[in-house]
């Protein structure tokens, strides 16, 4: 009997446990769910099978939280995951290769250890790029540069903001006050700067010779016994070259007029850790003991895509290589507080090549743009600084091969006499900085049925536009059979949105050159132009345009009013007009708007008095003549 009833349990506890797969499949309560190993615990610790009246026979034992231990591997990385990045992951490897492979986004500089179609920071597709990162065991690791870091202890104790050391943090470059303004005030020891512009704007030009101007200040080095050091010491400047060598850097120099006496030390070396070490050699003497060379006050790459690291794997110029190089820079800047200027390359779009993040990594980033006529003006303007505007822009004039600072923009064109289809602007670049603009325009008779139009340094769509209120409300019919040239004369910032700027000027230029009308050339026109004919004010800094036009001799402004008035103001007779028709009588020498000549067509033709009016005016009679031969056609008729 009781063999019986073991078998039976038996047999059940087996067709349970075989069928529990199927019931967790289908079970659609997660709570009522039994699992295989509580059945199996449950006749593990029971001595008998016959649950009637033995309940602590089936006891489980319960499980300790406390010494639970989590499993040794994790599926991630990140903080307090118990796993590092794979970039820092590099030097635990515990394989005999020298390289592992990491994918690096080429946008935003997040690492893997597989390849992504998307990015999960920036969201972008098709950016991960596979690289080669040195696990640590080689021996290009001892050429790695040891300075202080905040991780190894070396950075500072927390103290309170000095407000009283701002202006002596900072390193003024002699005789280039453009560039000084650009970085708000000078160079910020301890900062890192990024250079950038297109091929042949003059970037290795304008740093060399910033570098020359600040080592003519430094202080010569000392031999052994030429006497006591002195207290306050600016070093040399260092000049980094990956590009050219030596005598090129040399022939540059000498078209520049660097004096062979300045502290210019020339390096040729593309190693960004040997570099490294060397600063550091330097800076490890005692003090007191510091005889010969000093350590540098101000460090110039050219170009960051020339450098390399040890650490990595790849060509110089590549994502990693750029971002490993700039963030070895970075740490040498700030644990030293010596400044470094980068002179980076740009790509098509006008981006400096590498991952954007090198952007956000620096203190400023900098941008040399040609502009002029002839290409002998450069803008340097600040896309980002950390320490001063971003609203300022510099101005340079290229002049024997050399960049000279150009700031009330001398060489502006200015007008002495009253000419036909040329009108001065003044438009503000950089937020304050006021520069003179000459607006040409041509009217001709086109040579085909419809007229061309080519524009130069203006909107294409705004010619139309004032066109377009010139003929509405001006009745200054410049019709399709016209070919119209308009052109803008002056240093002007690319991609400058401030065109509306010279509304005004353009319109009263194609008038001009429509009607042979000559335009006053002691008068600068300061007016945006509206659909309606109006004129608008322009926004920015009034007062610094109508400064500018006093300090380079024009005499009278035409501005945007809501009632014509004259006042005075900055030593100008400053006019109001609400309206361009207004704007355009006073601007033109004649006082008036020329108007097209209307020609006067008869709708009925001019009949001449001589002539017949019918067929018995012309006497056909009298003309043919009776000869007696055609009597047998005159009876016949």
């Amino acid at each position: 009997m009781f063999q019986s009833r073991l078998s039976g349990c038996t047999f059940l506890f087996l067709l349970i446990i075989l069928f529990l797969p199927l019931y967790d499949c289908f079970c659609p309560i997660k709570s009522l769910r039994l699992t295989r190993q509580s059945f199996i615990l449950s006749a593990k610790y029971s001595d008998d099978l016959d649950d009637e009246d033995d309940d602590e026979d089936d006891y489980i034992p319960e499980v300790d939280v406390k010494n639970f231990k989590p499993p040794k591997t994790a599926t991630s990385f990140g903080f307090n995951s118990g796993r590092s990045s794979p970039s820092i992951r590099k030097a635990m490897g515990v394989s005999g290769k020298s390289a592992a492979k990491v994918f690096v986004c080429t946008n935003c500089g997040t690492e893997s250890v597989q390849w992504r179609g998307k990015c999960p920071t920036c969201h972008e597709w098709n950016t991960f790029q596979e690289f080669s990162v040195d696990r640590g065991n080689s021996p290009n690791n001892k050429l790695k540069p040891k300075f202080g870091s905040t991780a190894s202890g070396g950075g500072r104790s927390n103290t309170w903001i000095d407000r009283n050391a701002d202006s002596s943090k900072r390193l003024m470059i002699p005789n280039d006050d453009e560039l000084n303004t650009v970085l708000g005030g000078g160079l910020v020891k301890g900062s890192l700067i990024l250079l950038g512009g297109d091929p042949g704007v003059g970037k290795s030009t304008l740093a060399l010779q910033l570098a020359a101007q600040i080592a003519a200040t430094s202080t010569p080095p000392i031999g052994v016994g030429m006497g006591e050091v002195p207290t306050s010491i600016q070093g040399p400047v260092w000049y980094v070259s990956g590009e050219e060598t030596m005598e090129q850097i040399a022939s540059r120099a000498e078209r520049l007029q660097v004096s062979t006496l300045s502290q210019l030390l020339l390096l040729s070396e593309t190693s960004v850790e040997r570099m490294a070490n060397q600063v550091v050699s330097l800076l490890d003497v005692p003090d007191g003991q510091t005889v010969g060379q000093y350590p540098p006050s101000l460090i110039v790459i050219d170009s960051i895509q020339t450098m390399m690291s040890e650490d990595v794997m790849g060509s110089p110029g590549g994502v990693s290589q750029v971002r490993e190089c700039m963030a070895l820079l970075l740490r040498l800047a700030k644990s030293t507080k010596i400044p470094i200027i980068c002179i980076g390359h740009v790509t098509k779009t006008g981006d400096v090549a590498g991952p954007r993040m090198v952007e956000h990594m620096v203190d400023a980033v900098l941008y040399l743009q040609s502009s002029g006529d002839d290409g002998s003006f450069r803008w340097l303007s600040a896309s980002k600084n950390r320490f001063g505007s971003c609203q300022v822009v510099g101005l340079y004039e290229f002049q024997d091969g050399r960049l000279l600072p150009n700031p009330d923009m001398k060489e502006s064109p200015l007008r002495e006499e009253d000419e036909e289809g040329a009108a001065l602007a003044i438009t503000v670049e950089g937020g304050s900085r006021a520069m003179l603009q000459e607006v040409q325009a041509l009217v001709t008779p086109s040579g085909s049925a419809f007229g061309k139009k080519t524009v130069e340094g203006f909107p294409f769509a705004r010619v139309n536009l004032l066109l377009g209120v010139l003929q509405k409300h001006c009745h200054v019919i410049i019709g399709n059979k016209k070919d119209v040239y308009v052109n803008v004369a002056g240093a002007s910032v690319k991609n400058s949105k401030s065109t509306v700027e010279l509304d005004l000027a353009v319109a009263i230029a194609l008038t001009s050159s429509h009607g042979s009308v000559p335009i006053r050339g002691d008068t600068v026109f300061l007016a945006q132009v509206g659909l309606l004919g109006e004129l608008r004010g322009l926004k920015g800094e009034m007062e610094a345009r109508l400064i500018q036009a006093g300090r380079i001799g024009l005499s009278r402004a035409i501005v945007a009013g809501r009632k014509f008035k004259k006042t005075r103001k900055f030593g100008l007779e400053v006019i109001e007009c609400p309206t361009l028709k207004q704007a355009l009588e006073l601007g033109l020498t004649s006082g008036s708007i020329p108007m097209p000549r209307k020609i006067k067509r008869s709708t009925k033709p001019k009949m001449d008095s001589n002539e017949p009016n019918s067929l018995e005016d012309l006497d056909l009679d009298d003309v043919i003549l009776d000869d007696g031969e055609d009597d047998e056609y005159d009876a016949f008729l």
